[in-house]
């Protein structure tokens, strides 16, 4: 993390009297650890979009998040999350090589700690300005917060279609269910949709949600959290249907 902020000191020209101002202007991360109402806020506008009130019965803690909906989500949003510190360094290369090499928009490759800090405090600007903040507010939330609550926040004020923010919403609204009661099957449909939750959630059929879900499950019973039951349980996407590619890529995604 240390060679993060020097490097951010570098190339951004800043001495330390100067970042230390940026940092503590920052939105308090660590406020996240207690109780209190989380507010998605922009750090620009300061606008209030939502609130979200840990103490409600409408906040899924991740002790009662099933386990297959983790591993489904990390796997296919950010695979390392566990070992970063808040940028994969390694899928941001990966996506700008396939950008350049196949002369197209650059697919997103931002981490679950980047799309909490752009869900929590930032506009949807297409802006240098905001990609400098939402780095430094990143910075500061995986020094302040730890990867469990990151990701039990995260589940908890993200979009799963229009007006669905959360995990229990989008519970309910899918499956008519509690968070905790999700199987294997539901559990893999919403992690698949969250690249883009207001086309996909109303196409749960799309042959982009079917493979998403297929590569899934192949990890899932690869690594032996779902039996081999449970795979072939799925319906597998027709060979005959028109390749993924030839679908527009959610992840290639403009606001990044």
């Amino acid at each position: 993390m240390g060679r993060i902020i020097l490097g951010f000191v570098f190339v951004c020209g800043l001495d330390a009297g100067a970042l230390a101002l940026v940092y503590f202007s920052l939105p308090e991360t660590k406020s996240l650890l207690s109780e209190e109402k989380i507010r998605r806020q922009s750090f620009e506008t300061h606008k209030v979009s939502f609130i979200v009130d840990p103490k409600s019965a409408s906040y899924t803690p991740l002790k009662n998040t099933p386990k297959h909906l983790v591993r489904s989500v990390i796997f296919l949003e950010d695979s390392r999350f566990y070992e970063h510190y808040g940028f994969d360094f390694f899928e941001i290369k990966t996506a700008i090589s396939t950008g350049l090499r196949n002369q197209k928009k650059f697919r997103g490759a931002s981490s679950l700690s980047q799309q909490l800090v752009k869900n929590l405090y930032l506009s949807s600007d297409k802006t240098w300005s905001r990609k400098f903040l939402e780095a430094l507010i990143t910075i500061k939330l995986e020094l302040q917060v730890p990867k469990p609550k990151i990701l039990e926040i995260y589940l908890n004020i993200i979009d799963w279609g229009q007006g669905i923010i959360g995990l229990h919403a989008a519970s309910q609204h899918y499956f008519k269910k509690r968070p905790e009661d999700l199987n294997v099957e539901e559990s893999t449909f919403l992690a698949a949709i969250i690249p883009n939750p207001i086309r996909f959630g109303k196409n749960p059929d799309s042959i982009f949600v079917r493979r998403q879900r297929l590569r899934l499950k192949q990890w899932l019973h690869r690594n032996g959290h779902i039996s081999l039951d449970e795979f072939r349980s799925f319906v597998l996407p027709d060979e005959n249907e028109p390749d993924p590619k030839t679908e527009p890529d959610p992840k290639t995604a403009p606001e990044d």
